[in-house]
């Protein structure tokens, strides 16, 4: 899993794993380096700006409503507790 904080970071990432350069709403999507497979979760940085912060404190709508959803989904794709 590659996780990318910070949704320009990931705008540099798209050509090198051929990405369209649009993020779509999904933040978790499948790349591969070479011949391995790997998720890319892309989140925008937790001191980003409101709406999209999610490092100031645990009740954040971003945090809440984007990153905890979204962490869960990759925990299940990578078959994990």
């Amino acid at each position: 899993m590659i996780v990318v904080q910070g949704l320009g970071i990931r705008r540099w990432l798209a050509p090198v794993l051929d990405l369209s350069p649009k993020r779509s709403a999904n933040p978790i999507e499948p790349v591969q380096i070479g011949k391995t497979p790997a998720i890319l979760f892309s989140l925008s940085h937790p001191a980003a700006h409101a709406p999209l912060n999610w490092g100031s404190n645990e009740k954040t709508s971003y945090l809440l409503q984007a990153v905890k959803p979204a962490v869960e989904s990759a925990l299940r794709i990578l078959d994990r507790p």
